[in-house]
């Protein structure tokens, strides 16, 4: 059911990466399309999603002219950010371990992502740029520029792909079929974080029937990963 449930999101992909094709080639499109609907495939048949979160990561520096990519997880309190995996040639020296805790105080661009659930380019405008805290958190000291991409179930953002170069953003300005992409697998992987709940809510429910338990099924009020 899960594997349908990602599948079923290809077309939408699709759609959203061919309405950029008048500035890219057609070989450029397939090569976009094959690789979110292969990532797809990947994820519907992961058993955990660690394996799921690491893939994404090097699925996306493998596809964009980047330095480092990061997918972290918010907590349910708000005071940190749970890293999940990374990705990153061997030109940077990421600061946070691929499992560490960031500082949610430190990171208002990353707040921002959160609080308002939309893609964020950072490219060197005054009011966007990463402090020296976030940079150093996020990714590694002397990121020039990033772009944060949500993942999202409903309206709730629950975690988020940090995407950084160690070049300035006037070498590397962010074509749309970047984001597309990105967005594509945040996509993917919201769906495979809700499988996950769900499985969770499943195995509780399963726990209470063996026992007896006549109380309510377990309800899912803010969700946490």
């Amino acid at each position: 059911r899960h594997l349908k449930m990602l599948q079923s999101i290809t077309p939408i992909c699709s759609d959203l990466i061919i309405t950029n094709a008048h500035s890219k080639t057609l070989r450029e499109m397939q090569g976009h399309f094959s690789v979110v609907e292969g990532f797809l495939h990947e994820v519907g048949v992961m058993e955990d999603l660690q394996s799921a979160f690491q893939q994404a990561a090097e699925t996306i520096i493998a596809e964009l002219d980047c330095s480092m990519v990061r997918i972290a997880t918010y907590n349910r309190d708000g005071v940190f950010l749970r890293s999940r995996a990374f990705a990153h040639n061997e030109k940077v020296h990421p600061t946070t371990p691929q499992d560490g805790h960031m500082v949610m105080s430190l990171m208002p661009l990353h707040r921002q992502v959160r609080d308002r659930g939309q893609v964020l380019l950072i490219e060197d405008e005054p009011d966007q740029k990463l402090t020296t805290a976030e940079e150093n958190q996020a990714f590694f000291g002397g990121a020039q520029s990033a772009m944060l991409v949500p993942i999202t179930i409903g309206r709730q953002v629950l975690a988020v792909i940090s995407v950084a170069n160690a070049h300035s953003s006037e070498q590397c300005r962010r074509r749309r079929s970047d984001v597309l992409l990105t967005r594509s697998i945040a996509g993917a992987l919201g769906l495979a974080i809700q499988a996950e709940l769900n499985r969770g809510v499943k195995r509780n429910n399963d726990a209470n029937d063996r026992i007896g338990s006549s109380g309510p099924a377990l309800q899912i009020g803010r969700a946490h990963v």
